[in-house]
């Protein structure tokens, strides 16, 4: 009996050592997939990306060569821009166009577009101003322009101000008071932006009001939409709503008729907020709202803002007054070229297209196009730099993060997401040195979403409140019931076991002894 209990023990013992412990040793091991924490660190703090920039100088009666020169030099920042300008005369097609052109509108259409350039300068006689900014990629000056005016046109094209900043501001806390509220103002980057019209109308039954918001959409922002079909998809829709407060006590006007607000405007958003709905929209959404005024407190406008009666809230959207006219009998029909023009002006500046241009500059109108190709060039900078700066600081920090926590979750998805972002913001940067803008900024934006999917990954979430002192509180207490008795049985085999022997040693004595007497 004695012995068959010392089998079990060491059955026992054997089962919980040799099967339990590795068994509860794995079953409480934290997974985690190797990530690539060398190549991360290896990314470059300071962000040092030189795009070239390549440009096209057009000359008729200065040396060209030597302007070219001086432009490459005025022009290429150290850190940030290459700048390679090819001087060239005017061609004899191109002197045919400006021969047969009225006006620099139509030059500036009847000039080919550019393949391997990003910009074209040309010289010109007469101009309305020393330089003129076309709706494609031309840049338009008189002989007698400050070679320091054209240099700072080209660098404000250039983004210079943009990308650099918004990299300086992520990485080293630097940044001007303009490109700081630039970046406020601005959606961040995604691949499509619902935009949503609302037609607020407080007091329906006194402003019989219809606006053709669906005419207007296909006018006006579908041309807009189209020329930014490489940077975002642009989704509109739109909706009427009605009895929503004004939000503020507007007061008398001083001067003139009618009432006006000048502080407090945020507070015009919350009673729109719960009627607005855009919570039913993936994605982020910019509010575009056309605001009829109460017939007590018509008409109303805002305060020192330099006859607009529209403002921009940042990261949500405009909203505009309309006030009706007061005589308007039945059905009043809103002419929406002035509306749609305030509201692509608040569009443009939602989506980052916000230029500094330097005074004695002039654009060419855009008409329906909304948006000129160079402008397209500068976003397609400046969402480029701000993806590669965003996907860099977020999986540095998330690799820093879980080097630190060793009990957090790497799922497969997490480590195959880091990988990808990190991919994809090496080859954004080549493609974007070469100075190819749309593949660039398409690889830039991959690495973002990558970089976030990674970063907020909820699988990473799963013990990150369990760490290692509370796993084992928790089950070293279930083994303690099985490892007391454990214990004191091996206490009574070995005890039992030197007993024996010690038996065993004086019999095998008495014997030689016995032996010996014989």
């Amino acid at each position: 009996m004695q012995l068959e209990t010392q089998y079990a023990s060491h059955l026992f013992i054997f089962i919980m050592l040799g099967l339990g412990l590795p068994l509860w040793w794995k079953t409480t091991e934290v997974y985690r997939q190797e990530l690539p924490y060398k190549d991360v660190e290896s990314l470059r703090e300071s962000f040092q990306i030189v795009q070239e920039v390549r440009l096209i100088l057009k000359v008729k009666s200065i040396n060209g060569g030597e302007l070219a020169k001086v432009i490459a030099k005025e022009c290429s920042l150290p850190g940030k821009f290459s700048v390679v300008v090819t001087p060239s005369n005017y061609s004899v097609e191109d002197e045919t166009l400006s021969y047969l052109a009225l006006n620099l509108e139509d030059f500036d259409a009847s000039l080919p577009e550019l393949e391997h350039y990003h910009l074209q300068i040309i010289e010109v006689d007469k101009s309305e101003k020393p330089v003129v900014l076309g709706r494609r990629r031309n840049l338009f000056f008189e002989k007698k322009t400050s070679l320091n005016l054209l240099a700072a046109v080209i660098r404000s094209i250039l983004a210079e101000e943009g990308p650099t900043s918004v990299v300086n501001q992520d990485f080293d806390g630097t940044s001007d008071l303009w490109n700081q509220l630039s970046k406020l103002r601005r959606f961040a980057s995604s691949s499509f932006l619902n935009v949503l019209f609302t037609f607020s109308n407080p007091d329906p039954e006194l402003f019989d009001i219809d606006w053709p918001i669906e005419a207007a959409i296909e006018e006006y922002l579908q041309p807009f939409a189209d020329n930014l079909k490489d940077i975002v998809d642009i989704r509109p829709s739109s909706q009427h709503i009605y009895f929503a407060p004004l939000g503020v006590t507007p007061r008398k006007a001083l001067h003139g008729d009618g009432y006006e607000i000048s502080t407090d405007l945020s507070l015009l958003i919350n009673p729109l907020e719960s009627k607005l709905g855009e919570q039913v929209l993936p994605g982020p959404t910019a509010n575009l709202v056309l605001l009829v005024p109460p017939a007590r407190f018509h008409p109303l406008h805002l305060k020192n803002r330099e006859n607009s009666d529209s403002f921009i809230v940042h990261r949500w959207g405009g909203i505009a007054f309309y006030n009706p006219p007061k005589d308007s009998n039945g059905t009043h029909w809103i002419d929406m070229q002035p509306v749609m023009e305030t509201f692509i002006g608040q569009l443009r500046l939602l989506i980052g297209l916000d230029i500094k241009l330097p005074k004695d500059v002039a654009r060419i109108s855009l008409n329906e196009k909304a948006i000129a190709d160079w402008e397209v060039d500068y976003l397609l900078r400046l969402k480029t730099i701000e993806n590669i700066a965003y996907s860099t600081k977020a999986i540095k920090s998330l690799t820093a993060l879980l080097e630190t926590i060793t009990n957090i979750v790497i799922s497969n998805d997490v480590a195959s997401n880091v990988s990808s972002s990190l991919e994809s913001i090496k080859k954004s940067s080549r493609l974007f040195e070469k100075g190819m803008l749309k593949e660039s900024y398409k690889e830039s934006l991959a690495a973002s979403e990558r970089a976030d999917a990674a970063f907020f990954d909820p699988s990473m979430l799963a013990l990150l409140y369990f760490p290692s002192d509370q796993k084992y509180a928790i089950y070293v207490p279930l083994f303690l019931p099985v490892g007391i008795p454990v214990l004191l049985s091996t206490w009574s085999l070995l005890k039992s076991f030197f007993a024996s022997s010690k038996t065993e040693k004086s019999n095998i004595n008495e014997q030689k002894e016995k032996h010996h007497q014989d």
